[in-house]
């Protein structure tokens, strides 16, 4: 005599269609995540620097490393860049654009992008955009 409800095999089954599910859905959300990260860094940056800017008078900082020493950061933020970098702080200068993850930052005196601060990678994002464009 069987009793109503459901058998093993078909808890077993729903459980491996949901874990199958689970594993699809979840790295959009993890690279999301990290790409919100990186641009919440890269507007702290912004920030600090626009900070530094109107107290000084100036473009923005010579070295980002400026911000942490005058107080308007704790720390140069890390940036993960999603499947493509590891996570780092380091500062490219001279606003060159090596792909080797971290930040540039245009430093030099009257050019075109004085002060300005960007993701150091040349990669395309999920959306098709150039992660050093932002």
């Amino acid at each position: 005599m069987r009793l109503a409800g459901f058998a093993n095999p078909e808890y077993l089954l729903t459980l491996a269609v949901l874990l199958v599910l689970a594993t699809l859905s979840i790295p959009p959300f993890v690279k999301a995540r990290q790409r919100s990260l990186a641009f919440k860094a890269l507007g702290e940056l912004r920030a600090a620097s626009a900070s530094y800017a109107a107290k000084t008078k100036a473009k923005g900082p010579l070295e980002l490393s400026d911000l942490v020493k005058d107080g308007y950061l704790p720390e140069l933020p890390p940036l993960v860049v999603p499947g493509l970098h590891p996570r780092s702080a380091v500062v490219t200068p001279l606003g060159q654009t090596d792909d080797k993850g971290g930040w540039t930052h245009a430093n030099w005196p009257g050019g075109p992008r004085e002060g300005e601060i960007w993701i150091n990678c040349t990669h395309t994002d999920s959306r098709g955009a150039l992660w050093s464009s932002y």
